[in-house]
């Protein structure tokens, strides 16, 4: 009897396993009729481990929030990702923040942000992902393969012309996306000779954001950003992955309205090549002026590391006399360095994906 008991798990083990994106068998549901008298071996386990994918509902926002903190962001509160990055993870988003919820709770999960890119050209719509996460207790069974491929399908459906994503796991490339280029850091120190402009430097607060908002659009390629962007950016005062601020730059003739912009990270990073330095991240308005501003700031500050696209003509003429960084952080070829959304380093690569 034995051979026929093992005959029958081995058979309800491989259709356990076969499991399709709604968490259901794929040709029938299992049942204890499959060895009467004795449940096949995996049917408890089959039905504890049912669960569905679909976008998060509005209830489920702060769920989801929860569990990207905690395994983002441990030891901080529970809604430090959503403050961090208010854009992908904010409320208004919950209908692009899909999820596998097993009826009790959300086991993965897979967030983007929709958002529109002017390159100059045309203005089309790319879809950002971030927040990739699935429960420990539930690794190894392919959910987050699942989520991801529905929420890829989904953002093309919503018009999606791209898709960008950060990290280093081997599911992105099986999903179609690829390596993004490697964009330039320029070294800034503080030993340059004074510039021809006497230069003063102010940090944005939420409320002024219209000061670098017509430098921000006046510059192609770039993420097109309304008020409420801005505001959500500037309020959480996160770039990439730490804390960060937006620079404004004046020079004496015109001190109500900037010529240049800049953010820089608050906390320097150490390179192998320069020691402790902080990035600026994105810049727009005269380059020249920003050229000189970092300047400034290095002198006080430290390094800086100005990050520059690989087609940011402008950038590197104005930052021509630096010296060259080896190349480590990561260009999405259509943003001027892409603050917070396409700006990565070498461990956290970020990949692309064409729907054309």
């Amino acid at each position: 009897m034995a051979p026929l008991v093992l005959a029958f798990s081995r058979l309800a083990r491989a259709e356990a396993r076969s499991i399709t994106a709604e968490g259901f068998p794929a040709k029938r549901p299992m049942s204890r009729l499959d060895c009467p008298g004795l449940p096949p071996r995996g049917y408890t386990e089959f039905v504890r481990r049912r669960w569905s994918i679909r976008p998060a509902h509005p209830h489920e926002w702060s769920d989801a929030v929860r569990h990207a903190s905690a395994l983002f962001r441990p030891g901080l509160p529970e809604d430090a990702m959503a403050r961090a990055y208010p854009l992908l993870l904010g409320a208004g988003n919950v209908t692009n923040l899909w999820v596998a919820h097993d009826g009790a709770d959300i086991v993965a999960h897979v967030g983007y942000r929709l958002v529109e890119i002017d390159t100059g050209k045309g203005v089309y719509l790319g879809a950002l992902f971030g927040a990739v996460f699935t429960a420990e207790a539930w690794r190894g069974q392919g959910l987050a393969t699942q989520v991801l491929s529905r929420a890829t399908e989904a953002a093309r459906q919503q018009g999606a012309a791209f898709g960008v994503i950060s990290g280093t796991r081997n599911l992105y490339q099986r999903q179609g996306f690829f390596p993004l280029p490697r964009a330039t850091g320029y070294r800034i120190d503080g030993g340059s000779a004074n510039g021809p402009h006497a230069l003063t430097m102010r940090p944005i607060t939420t409320s002024q954001w219209g000061l670098v908002q017509a430098l921000h659009a006046s510059r192609t390629p770039r993420f097109s950003r309304g008020e409420g962007d801005w505001k959500a950016l500037l309020e959480s005062q996160t770039l990439w992955f730490g804390a960060g601020e937006v620079w404004a730059v004046f020079d004496e003739s015109s001190a109500s309205s900037p010529g240049a912009y800049f953010a820089l990270e608050k906390e320097p990073r150490t390179r192998e090549a320069t020691g402790p330095c902080r990035r600026a991240l994105e810049w727009g308005g005269n380059a020249l002026w920003a050229r000189q501003a970092l300047e400034q700031c290095a002198r006080t500050r430290g390094l800086v590391e100005w990050v520059v696209a690989a087609h940011d003509a402008e950038a590197h003429r104005a930052a021509a006399q630096a010296p060259r960084l080896a190349g480590r952080l990561v260009d999405l070829g259509i943003s001027a360095a892409a603050w917070r959304l396409a700006v990565a380093t070498d461990d956290i690569p970020l990949y692309g994906l064409d729907y054309v």
